[in-house]
């Protein structure tokens, strides 16, 4: 059977297995394709359109190489099996495939102006989609099948730090690949937006540096001592990009006016969120092109924003 894999602009072939085939295209992987990785920011560097569609795959490539490095010593020093090996893997990638799948349209925005206000975010919303679509539903009981690993595996690292500290200890150290100092989607989107942003100077980090570096002791992940420059490069990196890309004063402005749009909507957007089937209907484009014609105040900053007129 061929191999199934994709062309990304950022780390060139990122090969895929059949489940998580699967899981791209179900229609909540889908829908990411409607969601801008950087909200407002195309509106200041033209280049940065792209989606949380390409973001996730790309996070997914770079947690897989990350896991691989933390257990190799692991498997070589006979404390975790060639299989088990294997399980955590494909969990990791998993984890990082669907850890924005839960973001609403203009993604921080959303969280800031509706879902807080339900006493809810982003995570706890994709854990729900991980656990009760039909789609991925039907999907992760095959992979539980096959492979071990559970919706509820996958949707763990959504979860809350208390649900967390009752999993695994080695387990507990993987979830540094998507949460830590130094995780695959921090990586991803300093590489991947600077690249889009046309700003690829500010993106440059030693990520592969910092991850064959690392290993891991009880439920952490540490870094050698040797490597802490290449950890301050990081830093500097994802400084630079805070500063002069994502706190740009008219991208800053023009996500004051999406977040005003989204709480003058809250009552009926909030609607949205009782079940996954009612949310996978919510994206940007669709949002948008709702809104811009309703009368009032609403409609006339949705027409302002989509002039530009910031």
């Amino acid at each position: 059977m061929p191999r199934e894999f994709v062309q990304d602009p950022v780390h060139g072939c990122i090969i895929l297995e059949p489940h998580e085939c699967e899981v791209i295209n179900s229609r909540a992987f889908q829908r990411l394709r409607k969601i801008k990785q950087l909200q407002s920011v195309h509106l200041v560097y033209p280049g940065a359109s792209h989606t949380r569609f390409e973001h996730s795959l790309g996070a997914m490539h770079i947690a897989g190489y990350f896991a691989e490095n933390l257990l190799e010593p692991l498997v070589d020093n006979g404390s975790v099996k060639h299989e088990e090996r294997d399980r955590y893997v494909r969990l990791v990638r998993l984890w990082a495939l669907l850890h924005d799948v839960g973001h609403g349209p203009f993604s921080h925005a959303f969280d800031r102006a509706v879902l807080q206000h339900a006493d809810t975010d982003h995570e706890k919303i994709g854990a729900r989609i991980m656990t009760e679509d039909e789609d991925l539903s039907a999907i992760f009981e095959r992979t539980e099948r096959e492979l071990g690993i559970s919706a509820r595996d996958v949707a763990i690292s959504q979860a809350d730090k208390q649900v967390q500290r009752k999993i695994k200890p080695i387990e507990r150290a993987l979830l540094h690949v998507l949460k830590g100092a130094y995780n695959a989607d921090v990586t991803d989107y300093l590489l991947r937006d600077s690249y889009h942003a046309g700003t690829p100077e500010y993106g440059r980090v030693s990520w592969q540096r910092l991850y064959l570096t690392s290993s891991i002791q009880d439920d952490k992940v540490v870094l050698e001592k040797r490597s802490r420059p290449a950890l301050e490069s990081f830093y500097t990196s994802r400084h630079q990009m805070y500063s002069t890309v994502y706190y740009h004063r008219t991208a800053r402005a023009a996500d004051k006016m999406i977040e005003e749009i989204l709480a003058r909507s809250r009552a009926t957007l909030l609607k949205y969120i009782e079940n996954p089937k009612q949310y996978l209907d919510l994206d940007e484009e669709a949002l948008l092109h709702d809104l811009k014609r309703r009368k009032g105040r609403i409609g006339q900053l949705v027409q302002e924003y989509l002039r530009r007129k910031i």
